[in-house]
């Protein structure tokens, strides 16, 4: 994970980041960093490969799959990629998780709110 960081902020070695978080993904499949980590790096560096996002995201969820970070993440993506259903989908899922707090839940309900009057 430090080295798929390492090679994809850092020292611009696509192959070699995404190698890297691929690896740390298969020895630690329910470390929901790691998924976040590739993700961000497909979202923020690596745009050629920018559609790949909720596929990790996704398989993320399939091993964490009340992760409330890999949820906000997913709905946010949904969000600026336009797919108002999914958006609200996974905004709606993160009120059913006992870690969000009241605050963060009044967040997404305002999400949601915004994207059905759309």
């Amino acid at each position: 994970y430090n080295l798929g960081n390492l090679y994809g902020f850092y020292l611009g070695d696509f192959k070699k980041a995404e190698a890297s978080f691929r690896k740390a993904i298969e020895l630690s499949p329910v470390a929901s960093d790691f998924y976040l980590g590739l993700a961000g790096f497909y979202r923020d560096v690596y745009k050629e490969k920018y559609d790949l996002v909720d596929d990790v995201l996704l398989g993320g969820l399939k091993n964490v799959p009340s992760d409330p970070n890999l949820l906000m993440q997913l709905a946010y993506y949904y969000k600026s990629a336009g797919d108002k259903e999914n958006a609200i989908k996974y905004f709606s899922r993160l009120l059913q998780i006992p870690l969000v707090s009241g605050s963060q839940q009044e967040i997404f309900k305002q999400e949601i709110e915004a994207l059905s009057a759309k």
